[in-house]
């Protein structure tokens, strides 16, 4: 322990290291079911679809007579069926993937060329696919599985309320309005990183005379904020689960994070990584790459008194130490408590 009683860095991060991340986070569970429980009482998205399908048929059978009005009829109730909601998880709309567009792009066009795509896809649809689906047989529970496919792009709000969780569960309180007052009392945090909040992010950290050089050099606001003990906590959050893709440059930018310490000793950089890469990064047998980073991290931790890397748990066991400050303790209005 330090002087005024909170852990050392490197206290944190063993206890992290000793505290491993779960393979499954119930924090980041987000299951959404959008059909029915019961295949003889379709929703409205089973039933859009559904019609989406037999629209598909009927412009088959319709472009072999040259029944061109008919085609046309059935483009335009495509179009409008293609404005239900969650639709984009229908096979048909999943067949533009392989065409180089997507569900997106075709939202952003005009109602002449939606028409001009839709004629195309649906011929191309019809050649490449709808014979075979029907053959196999369509099924509702394919919208639920390309549903499920999607889950992982709504992780990023999930890693944010996360984090509130946690916070509000050890006390503290969301400043509502920092956007306005661009300060902190002890007990409160506030999200830099939203909308609004950035300016007075920067004013906040001006007017404590903070050099804010790991914003200022990777030009971005960090994810938290929060005061306890006489300090300001400056907390950046990333959810990681396996190397590849950037997720070394985000790595680097949790590692920079706390290789840099203010001269202002009332401020506390926190890089929180949760996700089972931590385990990785963090174990005795890593290798390469990988060995690199975790001994930046071990570095980082053994020479900043007052920077932090975290996993779920040191970041609790951070979050518990700071609620018995003697230096202040945060306000709480709910009685909420960390979880375990």
């Amino acid at each position: 322990m330090q002087s005024d009683g909170l852990p050392t860095p490197n206290e944190v991060l063993r206890h992290s290291i000793g505290h491993p991340e779960p393979p499954l986070d119930p924090a980041y569970g987000r299951e959404e079911i959008v059909i029915s429980s019961d295949p003889l009482e379709p929703n409205k998205l089973m039933r859009a679809n559904r019609r989406l399908l037999d629209l598909i048929t009927t412009f088959g059978v319709a472009a072999q007579k040259e029944e061109h009005g008919l085609c046309d009829k059935c483009i335009e109730e495509i179009c409008v069926l293609l404005n239900t909601p969650r639709i984009n998880n229908s096979e048909f709309t999943s067949f533009w993937e392989t065409n180089d567009t997507s569900f997106s792009v075709f939202r952003k066009m005009s109602i002449v060329e939606k028409y001009e795509f839709l004629r195309e896809l649906v011929n191309r649809y019809l050649a490449r696919r709808h014979e075979l689906y029907n053959a196999h047989g369509y099924t509702a529970t394919t919208l639920q599985v390309k549903s499920d496919s999607f889950a992982h792009k709504r992780s990023g709000s999930l890693a944010k309320q996360k984090v509130c969780d946690l916070l509000v569960g050890a006390g503290f309180r969301r400043r509502a309005d920092f956007a306005q007052t661009a300060a902190l009392d002890e007990g409160e945090f506030s999200l830099p990183d939203d909308r609004g909040n950035a300016r007075a992010y920067e004013a906040m950290m001006q007017s404590l005379g903070a050099d804010n050089r790991w914003s200022k050099q990777l030009n971005k606001t960090p994810d938290f904020c929060f005061r306890s003990c006489g300090r300001l906590w400056i907390v950046e959050h990333k959810h990681m689960k396996e190397l590849g893709g950037g997720q070394d440059k985000q790595i680097a930018e949790l590692i920079a994070l706390i290789e840099h310490e203010e001269s202002i000793k009332s401020i506390s950089y926190v890089s929180f990584m949760d996700g089972i890469l931590f385990n990785c990064i963090m174990s005795d047998s890593a290798s390469g790459k990988v060995a690199k980073q975790r001994d930046r991290i071990l570095k980082g931790t053994s020479t900043a008194s007052r920077n932090y890397f975290t996993n779920t748990a040191g970041f609790v066991y951070l979050l518990s130490s700071l609620s018995r400050c003697t230096n202040g303790r945060p306000h709480n209005d709910s009685g909420g408590r960390l979880r375990p």
